[in-house]
């Protein structure tokens, strides 16, 4: 190696750590990312994920190729994802009287799908049934929560 880029080597090596010297905040401010804004970029990444997993198996289940179990996992993936992103408790009430009024279409349609027969057992209607229950408890407790 030439003298030339030894020198200029060290002369950057120099002014580096010069800067960390002079400089300390600029690191700090490197390393120490606001974390409350990454979890959130985060959630909202988990979010746009299970309403995609969602929309995939709603459309299944309204073609009869997905079974309830499936449908409901996914809706409550969703509403944890929701929950998660919620900063109020007017938030939280929102999403619990959406899952509430969702809750209440997909009974609605388990209802008719049993009555007629079309590939519906009755214990998956008595989940259905169950499950908008709980939603609906959970949209008390948020409601009545101080």
């Amino acid at each position: 190696m030439s003298a030339t880029r030894r020198w200029f080597r060290q002369a950057v090596l120099m002014g580096c750590l010069a800067g960390l010297l002079f400089c300390p905040q600029a690191v700090v401010a490197v390393d120490k990312a606001d974390p409350a804004a990454k979890i959130k970029e985060l959630l909202q990444e988990r979010l746009t994920i299970v309403q995609k997993i969602q929309k995939i198996i709603k459309l299944q289940y309204e073609k009869g190729m997905a079974g309830y179990d499936v449908l409901r996992e996914a809706d409550e993936s969703v509403l944890k994802a929701r929950l998660d992103l919620c900063g109020t408790k007017q938030d939280r009430v929102l999403v619990y009287q959406d899952m509430v009024h969702e809750a209440e279409a997909w009974h609605k349609l388990a209802e008719a799908r049993f009555r007629s027969g079309f590939n519906m057992k009755q214990v998956d209607l008595l989940k259905s049934a169950a499950y908008l229950i709980e939603c609906r408890i959970a949209l008390e407790r948020a409601t009545a929560e101080k």
